[in-house]
């Protein structure tokens, strides 16, 4: 295989692992519009580490490998991505106040005191004040990119250990005072960025040791069931998750129509994930939060599934059809 369709395939794999992590992540956001949220963190509380998992290794795998590039337009785009991610991230959760669903989040606190709570939200990240939350890590990591970047470059020690120092010091704070969410995930996208340098043709041999990952995935899971889920825990998880889903990915191909749809929400994760949890919001305004295992529930995932897989074909739709409305995404979206 030429090293062209190589790295084609391995793109294809990538954006199919996005794509089922978005799957997942409609089934996670249906729980958590449920009558039992909790459900969802408890069986699915690797997915908010994977996505940031993912963005720290394309960083790495992407951008550490283009040093024919120009690294200041490197820079400009990463802080460029960033920065839009972080109003983006300020607009929804604004638009959120307006909008609120009473049946999850409760009424809206006002934008005063929404504001007035700002180190809740974008010091330490999560908790009930703030929507979308998994944006705003994301966002930090894009900022601090340049310079991660660079250090990975300048010594092969100072990512590895500023990664296990910002891991060690969410644990530590997880344990003693309150849990850091921001912290915690940009010291996976920090991971992210070390497992991006491993070589393409190592990453491909996950596929061979499927059965071993899906394994070790299992009994993590058990394991969680007694632990419960402490922020180690659900970076470890992140990783054998994602070997998994990788492999699985990279054994089946793009070819086939439901590939091809698990491509496309792959490649628009992002709006994907803003899509769903709009429709979730307007979904459960008029039709109340179902019980688990029910057939409520199972109507609201698969309308909100087709919901964001309709808009993501509509959006690569409109891109091929109007040079503004491409223009207007682009300059909306990181």
């Amino acid at each position: 295989m030429s090293s062209s369709a190589s790295s084609s395939s391995r793109i294809d794999a990538l954006d199919i692992t996005k794509g089922f992590l978005v799957v997942l992540m409609v089934v996670y956001h249906s729980l958590n519009y449920s009558t039992q949220y909790q459900l969802a963190f408890r069986f699915l509380a690797f997915l908010p580490p994977t996505f940031i998992l993912i963005t720290g290794f394309l960083l790495s795998h992407l951008y550490l490998r283009r040093r024919s590039a120009d690294p200041a337009q490197l820079n400009r785009r990463l802080l460029t991505r960033g920065a839009k991610l972080l109003v983006l991230f300020t607009v929804l959760n604004v638009a959120a106040q307006f909008a609120r669903s009473q049946n999850y989040h409760g009424p809206s606190l006002g934008l005063r005191q929404f504001f007035a709570a700002w180190p809740d939200m974008y010091l330490w990240g999560g908790g009930r004040l703030a929507a979308f939350e998994i944006l705003l890590p994301i966002a930090y990591l894009l900022l601090l990119a340049p310079l991660l970047l660079w250090l990975a470059r300048a010594n092969r020690f100072a990512l590895p250990a500023l990664c296990v120092l910002v891991l060690t010091t969410s644990i530590m704070l997880e344990r003693h005072y309150r849990g850091s969410l921001n912290l915690s995930l940009i010291g996976v996208g920090i991971l992210g960025i070390l497992i991006g340098q491993i070589s393409p043709a190592a990453i491909n041999h996950l596929s061979r040791f499927l059965p071993l990952s899906a394994l070790a995935y299992a009994t993590h899971i058990t394991i969680g069931a007694y632990v419960g889920q402490p922020m180690l825990h659900q970076v470890l998880s992140a990783v054998i998750a994602l070997a998994v889903i990788y492999g699985i990915a990279n054994i089946i191909g793009s070819e086939g129509w439901i590939n091809q749809r698990l491509i496309r929400l792959g490649q628009y994760s992002l709006v994907a994930y803003i899509g769903q949890i709009a429709f979730l919001q307007l979904y459960s305004h008029f039709a109340g939060r179902p019980e688990p295992l029910s057939i409520g529930l199972l109507l609201m995932f698969g309308l909100t599934l087709a919901a964001t897989t309709l808009m993501v074909e509509a959006i690569e739709w409109g891109k091929t059809q109007s040079r503004s409305f491409h223009l207007l995404y682009r300059t909306i979206i990181p």
